[in-house]
């Protein structure tokens, strides 16, 4: 059913992995209530804008490059195909550079 509608496919998953995220990393069930009614209604105060501004790029890349534009690029210019390893090479150097970047963040499951 899912294959028939692929961007609906992409935009329900979204909401479902923030859903497992907080099961895990909030214990309270409170405080856990409390997010999930703060994530899913649009109160909440000017945080967006903080957090807009530092991940608006990566958030913009990954939209991108989560639909099938890069196959059709290179199905449509076969010359792009050599410039795949720099691009990941690129995209990696990124990926750590936003990981060392990002403030203390214990590890997940330290609770369990």
């Amino acid at each position: 059913h899912l294959q028939k509608h692929a961007v609906l496919s992409r935009f329900y998953i979204i909401p479902m992995i923030l859903i497992s995220w907080a099961l895990f990393a909030i214990t309270d069930f409170t405080r856990l209530g409390d997010f999930l009614v703060t994530m899913f209604t649009m109160r909440g105060g000017m945080d967006w804008i903080y957090y807009l501004r530092n991940y608006g790029f990566v958030l913009i890349i990954g939209c991108v490059f989560s639909t099938p534009i890069v196959a059709t690029m290179v199905k449509k210019y076969p010359a792009l195909t050599k410039l795949k390893q720099p691009v990941l090479a690129v995209l990696f150097l990124l990926s750590v550079a936003y990981l060392v970047d990002a403030t203390y963040n214990p590890f997940l499951y330290w609770n369990f």
